[in-house]
């Protein structure tokens, strides 16, 4: 175990001291996979859809806030977007203004989990999202979280469409406008998700609040348990039976990626609680601190022949002196 501890040490002592590089990398391949995802699902736009654009926005966005970023993105997948009307454009610039002012609103600081939410998505494990915001945030920050939700449902249901949404014909604009607007407003499935996302991250959140021993982890396993039981009951309720073991093995691998991450960050050693007691003019003070598992890195300790040689002869000499009964100075 203390060797988890040692690499944990060292890669946190590496980030921190690397972190101007290690942070515009971080970003710069979370932004690729945004664009890329964006390049590949929905090129609708034939005078952006190069592969280029993606590489040179991700690069620019990297040394840039998060904040920004996010807004540069989304305007790049809404010019893709415009590709399959103006009307399917101007529905997700409306889903992006509003994530814009609830961004500012409810989680300045948070933009990074608007792209991260849909990425995962893609991957298949977006139910880690949740629970590592309520670890670490106030449920303020779930905002972030349920707009990359709303944001990822409608560009899905648009590529779901998309057959219908390449007519150009004018008397079709009415039947683009409705099916963009149905991606929001009746995705019985997106709502179920943000639904869900929202309640585990508060639950998440109240458990590691509670003073109580292994409380990350406890929130941790409750929220897996009961995120996946609410989001298998509402599909089977719905009428939607369609990738349930694709959820399931996505919810285990989101929870073995929230207990790392709560390793990773904030892991307590409950063999040495301690209980401190102050006080000031008004109050008298009891608390409870945990202290947090620190193992220093071991440094490397390297040892030439010379020196072992010499501290060889050193040795036999005071052996020799000691059964002579003389000064090891004398032998020299």
């Amino acid at each position: 175990m203390d060797t988890l501890y040692e690499i944990k040490t060292r890669i946190i002592t590496f980030i921190e001291k690397n972190e101007i590089y290690v942070k515009p990398a971080a970003k710069f391949v979370l932004l690729l996979m945004a664009y890329l995802m964006i390049y590949f699902n929905l090129g609708y736009y034939a005078k952006i859809n190069n592969i280029f654009i993606p590489l040179i926005l991700s690069v620019a966005c990297a040394v840039v806030p998060m904040g920004l970023a996010a807004i540069v993105l989304g305007l790049y997948a809404a010019a893709n977007l415009y590709g399959l009307g103006l009307e399917t454009a101007g529905v997700f610039l409306v889903l992006l203004l509003l994530s814009y002012l609830l961004y500012f609103r409810f989680a300045r600081d948070k933009g990074f989990l608007v792209v991260l939410t849909p990425v995962l998505n893609m991957i298949g494990i977006p139910y880690t999202m949740p629970i590592a915001t309520g670890l670490t945030s106030n449920p303020g920050s779930s905002v972030s979280v349920l707009m990359g939700t709303i944001v990822f449902y409608f560009l899905k249901g648009i590529k779901a469409n998309e057959q219908a949404l390449l007519a150009s014909e004018d008397a079709l604009k009415t039947t683009k406008l409705h099916i963009a607007l149905e991606q929001v407003l009746a995705n019985k499935e997106m709502w179920l998700i943000v639904g869900v996302f929202f309640f585990i991250n508060v639950i998440v959140y109240i458990i590691r609040r509670l003073a109580i021993k292994e409380a990350w982890k406890i929130a941790i396993a409750v929220g897996g348990v009961v995120q996946l039981l609410l989001i298998l009951i509402g599909k089977l309720v719905l009428g939607m039976p369609y990738g349930i073991p694709g959820l399931i093995l996505g919810s285990i691998v989101s929870v073995a990626i929230c207990f790392v991450f709560q390793f990773c960050v904030f892991d307590l050693d409950y063999q040495r609680i301690e209980r401190v007691q102050f006080e000031d003019d008004n109050y008298y003070y009891y608390v409870r601190a945990v202290p947090k598992v620190l193992v220093a890195a071991k440094e490397k300790q390297v040892k030439t022949f010379n020196e072992t040689k010499a501290k060889r002869e050193e040795e036999v000499e005071r052996e020799i002196a000691r059964e002579l009964d003389i000064d090891p100075k004398n032998l020299k």
